[in-house]
């Protein structure tokens, strides 16, 4: 018996292999979509091990750093407001991050892909979901689904450690929804049960983003649309009505934001044309030079808008016996494009480039996935997908290849900056064009890295900035032997009115380095140390060559002295006078 198993093992497994090279054979289409869907996901990994750095960027430094300083004494923090949104699920994780792992960012930056992954991969579920003589049109679909689930148009969700909630925005109403179709297959037993499940879901998508608060009414009206009983109908209906109760209560509109109102009354035709560019957003990134194609956006916005108007008047107005994946999938388009025309009225006021923002693109991305599962199931129910609809998808999913390539592009001062940023938070320095780098207030990002400095959380219990502040005034007594080269030293003064500090930039070289970002100290002739910067992560231009690297570093101004060193602990020296300033 063991040995028929052993037998009958390596056998299935080459049946089921064959199996997959026969569909692929008789399906090219499916075949480079699915390639493509591989090689993009290969890249948007390269992509965010090339783009990762442990310094929070923009809405992480208040929203993560911020909120896990302040929720230590508030605990009132969790349900406070960031600009519009409630982002408690967001914040758990947060929390998770700088209480038990590394707070770098990088656990965060993981669970994104997996969200995007998670969302993705539940609406290529809803594509597969046909009968079996159909069910090889639901495989296109789902491939080129997920395809786009780690497109590098949406490259700021992936990679910015505060962004899950973006996808959790996403995913929570999609999968409540699923839930809700599932419970109507379930047995009599377990039904009760994930009917609750998908109410639970529904509430929590509300704590991902202020846009779901729609998902409980998403929910409730999928039930009335699927001739649920009525008390699914009076749970969800109470819960749709709720959650936004809840929410609502003591909200404060955030300032600098537009109304929806407002901004239909005074500017309608740019709310409309935001509108349009959001949902079609993904199509102004397929040039590889970055530059952004708004003219293809909003007529991308137009198609889908217009395909998906029609596609779901043909579902909605027709029976349903039960929430079926149609009625699933409509919903859910309803859902995100609401949640786009909500954008656009809040948003329409800072212009139209805002509205094809990299992570304005996964919305786009999923109406787009969600369009091309009603078409195929409207158009396509009775017959199998033409082959200019096969090859119209494979095209589109190599359209992206241009941009999907930038995932690969090195940036290797990309981290330096950023933590040079990072040491003047830590320094005091304030220096806004380099704070800039990482976040756009220098004044509120110190207000936020003075108490987070203090207690050594996160970037600043990394080498080279934990506790710099307080290495100045110190001694370093031994000096290393080896003298470094210098080259194109350059100065400014961070702020000329009071000249505290000045910043340097240069080069230097020697036979080795640290061959990471590594500390730079400013002494002078009595060997105290008067400065603090950054070495860049070094490069060898041959074998045998001396290794070089820029390096950043700030001098105090008012007490700069006649002479002083520029040391790498342990590597090298070189002296400076003020001459070479």
């Amino acid at each position: 018996m063991n040995q028929t198993a052993q037998h009958s093992a390596p056998s299935g497994l080459r049946d089921r292999t064959l199996a997959a090279f026969t569909l692929m054979a008789s399906q090219p289409a499916l075949a480079a979509i699915t390639a493509l869907a591989a090689l993009y996901a290969l890249l948007a990994v390269v992509g965010g091990i090339l783009t990762f750095s442990p310094v929070p960027f923009w809405d992480m430094w208040d929203g993560g750093l911020g909120f896990y300083v302040r929720q230590m004494t508030d605990v009132s923090q969790w349900w406070a407001q960031h600009n519009e949104h409630r982002i408690v699920l967001s914040r758990i994780l947060f929390f998770l991050d700088y209480r038990y792992f590394d707070s770098n960012g990088a656990v965060l930056v993981v669970i994104n892909y997996l969200l995007a992954c998670s969302t993705f991969g539940l609406l290529a579920w809803c594509a597969l979901q046909r009968d079996a003589a159909r069910r090889r049109d639901g495989r296109m679909i789902a491939a080129f689904i997920l395809c786009c689930a780690l497109l590098w148009t949406q490259s700021n969700n992936l990679t910015w450690a505060f962004q899950s909630q973006f996808f959790l925005a996403n995913l929570l109403p999609l999968l409540a929804l699923v839930l809700l179709h599932a419970s109507c297959r379930t047995r009599i037993r377990g039904n009760a049960i994930v009917f609750l499940a998908a109410l639970t879901v529904a509430a929590m998508a509300a704590v991902s983003m202020a846009n779901g608060v729609l998902a409980g009414g998403v929910v409730a009206t999928a039930c009335l649309l699927g001739r649920q009983s009525w008390r699914r109908n009076l749970l969800a209906w109470a819960l749709a009505i709720a959650v936004p109760a809840l929410y609502f209560h003591h909200y404060t509109a955030p300032a600098g934001h537009g109304s929806i109102l407002e901004s239909l009354r005074t500017e309608p035709l740019e709310v409309i044309k935001f509108f349009f560019a959001y949902i079609g957003s993904p199509f102004a990134h397929l040039d590889a030079s970055g530059s952004l194609h708004l003219g293809w956006a909003i007529l991308a916005g137009v198609v889908l808008l217009t395909a998906g108007a029609i596609l779901s008047w043909r579902t909605i107005f027709k029976r349903h016996d039960t929430v079926d994946v149609d009625l699933v999938v409509t919903l859910f388009l309803g859902y995100l494009v609401a949640s786009a025309f909500a954008t656009a009225g809040s948003r329409a006021l800072f212009g139209l480039d805002a509205a094809v923002a990299s992570r304005y693109t996964t919305p786009g991305l999923l109406v787009l996935g969600c369009v091309l599962i009603l078409a195929s199931r409207n158009f396509f129910r009775d017959r199998a997908l033409t082959m200019p609809y096969q090859i119209g998808l494979a095209l589109m999913a190599l359209a992206f290849l241009p941009s999907q390539l930038t995932a690969t592009r090195p940036q290797p001062y990309l981290d330096f900056e950023w933590r040079f940023a990072a040491l003047a938070l830590e320094l005091g320095v304030k220096d806004e064009k380099q704070i800039g780098w990482i976040f756009p207030d220098a004044a509120w990002a110190q207000k936020i890295a003075e108490p987070a400095a203090n207690m050594g959380l996160g970037i600043f219990a990394k080498p080279g900035i934990y506790d710099a502040k307080l290495t100045l005034g110190g001694s370093y007594p031994t000096l290393p032997l080896q003298t470094c080269s210098l080259a194109g030293l350059e100065s400014e003064a961070v702020d000329a009115s009071t000249n505290d500090w000045i910043r340097l930039k240069g080069g230097l070289m020697n036979s080795i380095l640290p061959q990471k970002i590594s500390t730079v100290l400013l002494v002078d002739a009595n060997n105290t140390i008067v400065g603090r910067g950054l070495l860049a992560e070094p490069k060898q231009d041959s074998p045998g060559a001396p290794f070089g690297a820029p390096f950043k570093a700030y001098l105090r101004g008012r007490a700069q002295p006649a002479v002083y060193k520029i040391v790498i602990p342990g590597f090298c020296t070189t002296t400076v006078a003020p001459k070479s300033l």
